[in-house]
């Protein structure tokens, strides 16, 4: 075989193999993602009202995030919310798909025993409530 030639086969199989190797990528890290479709507030327990940031996870159309601001992430960070289940991760350092991906938990949920604060979680339909002594959150859909 002819040096041009098997540049030319190495070339092909490459571009076959590049899908199929993005595809797989894609699939073990669940890229997530803001979105406009939400919006969320949280009101302090000194009235203060602020918007968060709300993303979804790919392949997930029911799984939603919320990331507190900065000034607000003493003891929680992140929020993970799916159909019907509001839960926190302890151990989110910087993005939430390197924790929440497919196959993993979305961290504990704010109604159990085992959490410091008491979590009050009200469900209207897709929208959710939740709050503690601190914080009051409110994840809403845009009304198209």
């Amino acid at each position: 075989m002819s040096n041009r030639r098997l540049k030319i086969t190495v070339s092909c199989v490459a571009l076959m193999l590049l899908p199929l190797c993005l595809f797989i990528g894609l699939y073990m890290r669940r890229p997530v993602v803001v979105t406009d479709e939400w919006i969320a507030t949280v009101t302090t327990s000194n009235g203060r009202i602020e918007t968060l940031k709300v993303y979804k996870m790919w392949g997930f159309p029911n799984r939603r995030f919320v990331e507190l601001p900065k000034k607000l992430q003493k003891r929680y960070q992140w929020f993970g919310i799916d159909e019907n289940i509001v839960c926190n991760s302890f151990s989110l350092g910087n993005f939430p798909y390197r924790n929440f991906n497919y196959d993993r938990a979305l961290g504990m949920g704010l109604n159990n025993p085992k959490l410091e604060d008491d979590w009050l979680v009200e469900w209207h339909g897709e929208d959710v409530d939740f709050s503690n002594a601190d914080l009051k959150i409110r994840v809403t859909k845009k009304s198209k």
